[in-house]
């Protein structure tokens, strides 16, 4: 017996005996079986938390239940949360890696000139034939051969087959930046489509999407993903906001993000900062429009953005408080010890009493560590989001629009900073004004952080509270 959530009955029957050959069922058919599908290369631990969280309630619901891991990346994901693991990809290219090709290639095409320029010309004359040609280009250079995306379509089919139901868990995954129309939102028509030929629950839990979509190609995949889901629902209002061109959208919900349900942290901070007067201040720069991340970068807002940070922190620890440096991706180590280097010169006599930067293994580790600060100033979402989740006071240097909606659902607007346009005075007042309502901000996040926890586990009862059988 399937998931109790309602999925029309249409399919290609005739495809199952095909498709069903090579996956072997758990445990002699005695457990629940839910995939969970995620881009997930396990270098963000924002991506850890959101998974972490949906495990630990699934299993909460579903004691019985085996779940199985559908994601970006196996080899830097395999034992992290104790699940098997499925590649969500027909190949496991990194998403940084993809989105520089995709950003760079074709303009470096049109620069060369020669051969290809004038056939691109020559094609422009018969659209019929550019769109054909166009679109075995994505694909051939997309999955490197088309074999190989027949196979994972295959592999789908019979994966999906076995599974009970199929979740795509949180995340910012309703978009196109990384990668574009062909890699992610494409993926997740794919899985939908298997979902649905295959008779299983497709489910959207509080996902996100930080921009509108406008290219013809992701609205056809996003919209056809959403349209075949038995639920979904979107982590802020501004992200439902960006699909309700979809008609199948308008009665979806708003449910906070996945990590506000995770459980509390029970391992001690990797590292104990110095006591300081004044407090401990938790300090996360970010690799945003950095040149060797991203190549349609824009080099003179992150150069501007990390020598303000390092004049910032460099106050801090003149006036008397401890900063730690940390990261909640593991491409911000390289940003931290950058930082760290800027400040080395200026501060060398107080680094080793009031300037750390620990090693941050995990997203447990993460967690315990932002338990040591009493104020957080940081600019990815997830950073944020854990800060909050442990009633710290956060000043965000917003590098994009989820993390705008973030500060304002939770009330805290005033202390987010646009990356863009920063300056000094600014951020040092933000920060003054943070330290002055610090327990103000505490007692709001002490009464909003119990309704978030509250819609989650009403969402989770919805969807997995009713799953006792296997079909």
């Amino acid at each position: 017996m399937r998931a109790n959530i309602a999925v029309d009955e249409g399919g290609l029957h005739s495809w199952r005996g095909i498709l069903t050959r090579g996956i072997r069922a758990d445990s002699k058919t005695t457990k629940i079986r839910v995939g969970l599908l995620a881009p997930y290369l396990g270098k963000n631990y924002g991506d850890a938390a959101i998974l972490e969280a949906a495990i630990h309630n699934i299993r909460e619901r579903i004691p019985n239940c085996a779940i199985h891991g559908i994601w970006g990346e196996l080899e830097d994901t395999r034992g992290l949360h104790r699940v098997p693991t499925h590649p969500f990809y027909a190949t496991t290219v990194s998403l940084m890696r993809k989105r520089r090709e995709d950003a760079g290639g074709e303009a470096e095409q049109d620069r060369r000139g020669g051969l290809a320029a004038r056939l691109k010309a020559c094609l422009r004359r018969m659209p019929l034939l550019l769109f054909a040609a166009q679109l075995f280009y994505r694909i051939c250079r997309t999955f490197g051969s088309v074999p190989v995306e027949l196979r994972h379509w295959v592999f789908a089919f019979r994966l999906v087959r076995r599974l009970d139901m199929l979740v795509v868990a949180g995340s910012g995954q309703l978009n196109d930046q990384w990668g574009g129309p062909w890699w992610l939102p494409y993926a997740l028509f794919k899985w939908a489509l298997a979902a649905r030929l295959m008779h299983t629950p497709f489910v959207f839990l509080s996902v996100g999407a930080s921009c509108r979509v406008t290219k013809l190609s992701t609205l056809f995949f996003l919209r056809t993903a959403l349209a075949l889901a038995s639920y979904r629902s979107y982590r802020t209002e501004q992200s439902k906001q960006f699909v309700t061109a979809f008609r199948s959208t308008h009665q979806d919900k708003v449910v906070p993000d996945l990590a506000f349900s995770l459980p509390p942290p029970k391992q001690a901070a990797p590292f104990l900062p110095s006591p300081s007067q004044f407090g401990i201040v938790g300090v996360a720069p970010t690799a945003y429009q950095h040149p060797h991340y991203l190549s349609a970068s824009d080099e003179s807002v992150y150069n501007n953005y990390l020598h303000l940070l390092a004049q910032f922190v460099s106050s801090l620890v003149r006036t008397g408080y401890t900063v730690v440096l940390f990261y909640s991706a593991r491409q911000d180590r390289k940003i931290v010890d950058g930082l760290y280097s800027l400040l080395g010169a200026d501060l060398s006599p107080h680094l080793p009493q009031c300037l750390a930067r620990p090693l941050l293994g995990s997203f447990q580790d993460l967690r315990a560590q932002i338990e040591t600060f009493d104020y957080v100033v940081a600019s990815r979402l997830h950073a944020i989001l854990l800060s909050h989740l442990a009633r710290k006071p956060v000043v965000a240097i917003s590098p994009d629009p989820k993390v705008d909606a973030h500060m304002n659902d939770l009330g805290q607007r005033s202390y987010c900073l646009d990356i863009h346009d920063l300056e000094l005075n600014a951020l040092t007042h933000t920060f003054d004004s943070l330290q002055a309502h610090r327990r103000q901000i505490q007692d709001h996040l002490q009464g909003l952080l119990p309704r978030y926890r509250q819609a989650l586990q009403l969402q989770y009862d919805h969807v997995f509270g009713g799953v006792s059988h296997v079909r």
